[in-house]
């Protein structure tokens, strides 16, 4: 599949999961629906094939050498015995609202410092 092809599938994905965010902050008194929901975000991520690094590159709007840096740093998680080197989309999908949350902060710099603070914070609180 060429990168092109690759990204717009990965962003069908993500629009999906959106939207699944979106019904579960609906349902959030009904147990059952949100649970019902939390499992159709699970196998929609589950059968969501890795993406390229450049793809991932593109959908959290970061070079390649800081997707690079991050899969080093833990953040992003390396698809196993991949050729070229690729990364789970469900990574890519839990950091893209915290990359986007903190450019709308005007957090620019030192990106890669946040984004752990934030991961750590977040980690703490489940």
């Amino acid at each position: 599949m060429s990168p092109t092809k690759e990204l717009e599938a990965a962003e069908r994905v993500a629009r999906d999961v959106d939207e699944l965010d979106a019904l579960e902050a609906t349902v959030h008194r009904n147990t059952e629906a949100r649970a019902r929901v939390d499992r159709l975000r699970r196998h929609r991520l589950a059968e969501a094939p890795s993406v390229r690094v450049s793809v991932a590159a593109k959908m959290l709007d970061l070079s390649v050498p800081t997707v690079r840096a991050w899969i080093m740093r833990g953040l992003l998680e390396e698809a196993p015995d991949a050729a070229p080197r690729r990364v789970t989309l469900a990574s890519v999908l839990r950091l893209r609202p915290i990359v986007r949350e903190l450019r709308e902060l005007g957090q620019d710099r030192n990106l890669l410092e946040a984004i752990v603070a934030r991961v750590e914070d977040r980690r703490t609180l489940t």
